[in-house]
């Protein structure tokens, strides 16, 4: 439920952002790719084709997001 929210914030603004565990994260659409990040480390962004690849991809603990599911929070 809440990769399906941010699947439609991200494609309604283009931009979303979200909190798992303790660390914020944003999503971002940039020049027709799509750029994940944590907040903290804005330096360390990686780019991914579409959003279902970046949620798919992206790890946190070396985990894809997809896999934190229940512990998704403030997603705007």
């Amino acid at each position: 439920m809440n990769v399906q929210k941010i699947i439609q914030v991200f494609n309604e603004k283009h931009e979303v952002h979200f909190k798992i565990m303790s660390l914020e994260y944003t999503i971002t659409n940039d020049n027709d790719e799509v750029v994940v990040y944590a907040d903290l480390y804005d330096n360390r962004k990686l780019k991914y084709k579409n959003i279902e690849d970046a949620l798919n991809n992206f790890t946190i603990y070396n985990e894809p997001i997809s896999f934190f599911e229940d512990r998704i929070e403030k997603i705007n």
